[in-house]
């Protein structure tokens, strides 16, 4: 019967070292879910704006618009300045998550 050896994990700061059967070191890169999260959720948050920029004073792409109307108008968004903002702040967060969620799968993951 083939004996099976088992993984030893040894968790750094940022990153995880594991000992393969062959006992060679391998480096997993982990992410930091919270930073991840925060710069998805920048990044989500500045298309939103620069699209409702171009949809609101340009009429550049209407179905955006409608889109967007349909996700964020119970949580107060409308085509104006104001729920530009008050969308772009749940892009922020939505990104956030979204992101941030990802990144920590990954760690589990990996």
């Amino acid at each position: 019967m083939a004996r099976v050896k088992h993984l030893r994990v040894h968790q750094t700061a940022q990153r995880r070292v594991r000992l393969t059967e062959k006992n060679s070191l391998v480096v997993v890169p982990e992410l930091n879910a919270f930073i991840f999260g925060l710069a998805g959720g920048a990044v989500f948050a500045g298309l939103f704006l620069i699209m409702g920029i171009l949809g609101l004073y340009f009429n550049y792409s209407p179905s955006w618009m409608v889109f967007i109307k349909e996700l964020y108008g119970s949580f107060g968004y409308s085509e104006s300045l104001g729920g530009l903002i008050i969308g772009t702040a749940y892009a922020l967060i939505d990104g956030f998550i979204l992101t941030g969620l990802f990144a920590w799968i990954y760690n589990k993951l990996s």
